[in-house]
């Protein structure tokens, strides 16, 4: 895990290749319940991302691991999150959040993750105006 030889990688042969730039450590610690365990104390989000990142490069991409958390859909999934959450910078402060809440409250709390449902919900709401 070096940063610098990363961004040189990038920089040479990364963007030609169109490699993506970015990796949510959030959401990958919250897809998994031993990895939930492992970092939710390692302090605050950039903690839990950084950590996150670190367990993939070294281990999680050997063992065949992805990213199966939708910490916006988590939100969307939960009236009370919602409330909560509102106000936020966008989609994705609010993914951050509900990965970070799932994180460190959630998953004890035994929370259901995915209930939103974004194609009826679009479908119930064709007739509404888009907003900008």
């Amino acid at each position: 895990m070096n940063e610098a030889l990363g961004t040189e990688h990038y920089v040479q042969n990364g963007f030609n290749e169109g490699r993506a730039i970015s990796f949510d450590g959030l959401d990958y610690v919250a897809s998994y319940g031993d990895l939930i365990d492992a970092f939710k104390g390692a302090g605050g989000a950039m903690a839990i991302e950084d950590a996150g990142a670190a367990h993939y490069i070294q281990n999680g991409r050997a063992e065949e691991r992805t990213v199966g958390f939708d910490g916006l859909q988590y939100v969307a999934s939960h009236t009370d999150l919602i409330e909560a959450f509102r106000g936020g910078n966008g989609a994705e402060a609010y993914a951050d959040a509900g990965a970070l809440h799932y994180i460190q409250n959630g998953y004890a709390e035994e929370r259901v993750v995915d209930q939103f449902n974004e194609a009826s919900y679009a479908a119930a709401n064709m007739d509404r105006p888009r907003r900008a």
